[in-house]
């Protein structure tokens, strides 16, 4: 739990998709989120105006943590797994075959800038 709480409000950028994909509109950064009032959990949020959380998943350990769904309404059909993966000190965030590079990171891919 304590690692996943470090990474509380750290940001992520898209770096998995096709220069062109709609994701960069629809997703092109990632928060993680943490909260006191429901631990052992973590959300995944994008930026969209809102910030809110689009998927919930239970803290396995200090890398993983797993969708479930108890939802009985189309809020609970789309849960998946968090992964946190570490690559030559630069850490990435996972959901699904969607990549997210730690925004802080000093390793960006050649040619991304960051936004202001």
């Amino acid at each position: 739990m304590g690692a996943w709480r470090t990474r509380n409000s750290k940001e992520y950028l898209l770096v998995s998709e096709k220069h062109s994909s709609v994701f960069y509109i629809m997703a092109p950064i990632a928060k993680t989120l943490t909260d006191d009032h429901v631990p052992g959990y973590v959300g995944m949020g994008i930026y969209q105006g809102s910030g809110a959380p689009f998927n919930l998943a239970r803290i396995n350990d200090v890398t993983t943590a797993q969708g479930f769904q108890t939802l009985s309404t189309m809020a609970g059909r789309d849960t998946t797994n968090l992964y946190i993966s570490n690559q030559n000190g630069v850490e990435y965030f996972s959901i699904k075959t969607i990549r997210y590079i730690e925004r802080d990171s000093t390793a960006m891919p050649p040619g991304m800038t960051l936004p202001s």
